[in-house]
C-alpha cells in the first residue's frame, strides 16, 4: 500500500509519460514525502535505471520493479511527446 501523503496538484499527474535526462518513465506518485519537503514525483522508469523500488527509508511511496524508480522535483521533469504516427 503506497504512504498516504498529501497530493500535489501539479502538471504531472499519475500516469503521465515523462523524460528525466533522456530516460523515459511514468509517473506513479505526486505529493508531499516523508523523506524531505515540498512536492516529489516518483517516477518508474522504463530501463533499469533508478535508485528504488518505490520506496525510501522503509515508506513505500508507489510499486515499481527494484532500480526502476526515482523520486525527483517537478522541475527537473518534461512531458514525453505523444508517439508520431
Amino acid at each position: 500500500m503506497a504512504a498516504a501523503m498529501e497530493s500535489g496538484k501539479g502538471e504531472f499527474p499519475v500516469g503521465t509519460r515523462v523524460v528525466i535526462s533522456g530516460l523515459a518513465g511514468t509517473v506513479k506518485f505526486e505529493g508531499t514525502t516523508k523523506f524531505a519537503a515540498g512536492i516529489w514525483v516518483g517516477v518508474e522508469l522504463d530501463l533499469e535505471k533508478g535508485k528504488n523500488d518505490g520506496s525510501i527509508q522503509g515508506v513505500k511511496y508507489f510499486e515499481c520493479k527494484t532500480k526502476h524508480g526515482i523520486f525527483l522535483r517537478p522541475d527537473a521533469l518534461r512531458k514525453q511527446p505523444p508517439p508520431q504516427a
